[in-house]
């Protein structure tokens, strides 16, 4: 069988996700259409030319006649809209055009399109939904998206052993883009609040966004300049996870971000908010500290706690490691491939 997938996610994230659909031996082809190319197994990746992803109507009426195009050819079995409202929209289109199961993804929280009327129209219309956690699709639930719809596809985490680095170089790690939505701004305040009382604290931001030079105007204001380091994406996260004492999120929306997997991997705690569906992984006062809303003063308390307190942070570490050894099956491919195996027969 085929499958004609619409998508909006980073290259990793995506193999990520189409990884355990192509290891199903009953799929042929996964004909992918996205802004830019990406070479896996079984996919073949159509892309607009980059003159035409300059303007949205252009860029998204070509991946309207390529989805059209792959459906009269090559007759995919499902249809599966990833991340964009648009390109969930695309989906639903073609899936009622050629009376298709239409499979959407939703990767993020799925309260950010509580307002959307339409969006919840067309997940009810759907064969299944996929959510990042449980919080998501009790949210759903809530929203009379029928249970037995809704799945949650994990993204697939390769658990290596890592060495638990005891030479730390920055205290605090923020890792994501630079917008509105990952709140940098509120981590910068955070760093500003903990060196009350911890001065040299040393801290590293990785990622860039429209937000970078608000983000520096706002570090020399606050006089951090000799506390925090920012230095854009980086492609090698782990050398900077695994010399860091906390991994800090300040996010005001998230699915179940992947980073804090990673983090876990090598014994590093991590400061969250209670948002999306971080706490299915991170446990209050077990392997980190989840803080209710972007509190300042909150998020400083833990971050001074977990720094001073070394028997707190031992647990923390300790705990974050037994974490990822308990989990380490959950995210396999061959786990999360058997769960897609459910969704597509």
């Amino acid at each position: 069988m085929n499958i004609l997938v619409f998508a909006l996610l980073g290259d990793k994230k995506l193999l990520s996700k189409l990884g355990p659909i192509a290891d199903n031996k009953d799929v042929d082809k996964i004909y992918l259409v996205r802004k830019l190319p990406l070479q896996g197994r079984k996919i073949v990746c159509y892309s607009p030319p980059m003159f035409l992803t300059k303007s949205i109507v252009f860029s998204e009426l070509y991946r309207l006649l390529v989805g059209l195009y792959i459906s009269m050819i090559y007759k995919p079995k499902y249809i599966i809209g990833i991340y964009y409202f648009f390109h969930s929209l695309l989906a639903g289109i073609i899936s009622f055009l050629f009376k298709k199961k239409l499979i959407l993804l939703v990767v993020e929280n799925p309260r950010l399109y509580e307002r959307n009327k339409n969006y919840f129209k067309l997940l009810k219309k759907c064969y299944k939904v996929g959510v990042r956690g449980s919080n998501s699709q009790r949210y759903l639930e809530s929203k009379n998206i029928e249970k037995n719809k809704i799945f949650i596809p994990q993204n697939v985490f390769e658990i290596t052993a890592k060495n638990k680095s005891q030479n730390k170089s920055y205290d605090l790690l923020f890792i994501g883009s630079l917008n509105s939505d990952k709140k940098p701004d509120v981590f910068v305040e955070v760093v500003a609040a903990v060196k009350k009382t911890i001065p040299k604290i040393c801290c590293v931001m990785l990622g860039d966004g429209k937000l970078k030079r608000q983000i520096f105007k706002q570090i020399k204001s606050l006089s951090l300049e000799k506390n925090i380091q920012v230095l854009g994406y980086r492609k090698n996260v782990d050398e900077y996870i695994s010399k860091s004492k906390l991994l800090v999120m300040t996010s005001q929306t998230e699915g179940m971000p992947m980073v804090i997997l990673e983090a876990m991997n090598f014994g590093v705690p991590c400061v969250v908010p209670n948002v999306g569906d971080i706490t299915d992984v991170a446990i209050n006062d077990y392997n980190s500290m989840v803080i209710n809303g972007l509190n300042i003063e909150h998020f400083s308390d833990a971050i001074v706690n977990c720094i001073n307190d070394q028997i707190l942070y031992k647990k923390l570490s300790n705990n974050s490691l037994k974490t990822i050894a308990d989990n380490k099956e959950k995210y396999s491919i061959k786990s999360i491939a058997k769960e897609w195996k459910k969704v597509i027969k």
